[in-house]
């Protein structure tokens, strides 16, 4: 379910058939969504969301356009089964057929996870996306994960999980090190790889 002013302007240069470009700007004032059970819920979301999408044009094909606009997603209120996250807001810039994101930062059951700058990219002749990013967590103390229980008691701490992040169309791919204490053992690490 979703609730919003939504305000489309500057729609332009909308051309059909076997090429097309489309540019614009999406303005979102107090927007609301919640997942039909209810578990997750996002309130008070803001955006000034600009973009450029050009298809059947390669790179060079095409007249130059290098301008840059700032764009902005700020979500107030962040409600979710494991945590309630402290107000996000993600800055951008885009241009055609790319967005480029500054690093963001959430705090996380005591630790704090940042996704470095990223870059989105759309391919101009599939619209496939391709991106790359960061991960970083530190200091992750389990005792303080949602799912503990008197039965079963988690305690430890993972810490430098510092993984690369690679987008591609249908996929996530990691490459990095988690390094972890788990009920008072040495430390062990993981190198993730790919999901789907």
């Amino acid at each position: 379910d979703v609730s919003s002013d939504v305000c489309a302007s500057d729609l332009a240069d909308i051309h059909l058939g076997t090429s097309f470009k489309v540019q614009g700007k999406v303005k979102v004032r107090e927007a609301a969504a919640t997942q039909k059970d209810g578990s997750i819920r996002l309130a008070g979301i803001d955006a000034d969301f600009p973009f450029s999408v050009s298809y059947g044009v390669w790179p060079g094909d095409e007249k130059k356009d290098y301008s840059i606009a700032p764009g902005h997603i700020l979500i107030q209120e962040i409600k979710t089964p494991v945590a309630d996250l402290a107000p996000l807001r993600i800055d951008y810039y885009s241009t055609t057929n790319l967005f480029l994101f500054f690093p963001i930062e959430i705090g996380l059951w005591g630790s704090r996870l940042e996704l470095g700058q990223s870059v989105l990219a759309i391919n101009p002749v599939s619209l496939g996306i391709r991106g790359v990013s960061s991960l970083t967590l530190t200091d992750l103390d389990f005792s303080k994960l949602p799912f503990n229980s008197e039965s079963f008691k988690l305690v430890g701490r993972a810490s430098n999980l510092k993984s690369e992040l690679e987008i591609r169309p249908g996929e996530f791919r990691f490459k990095g090190q988690l390094q972890a204490d788990i009920f008072g053992r040495r430390p062990w690490s993981a190198d993730p790889r790919k999901y789907r």
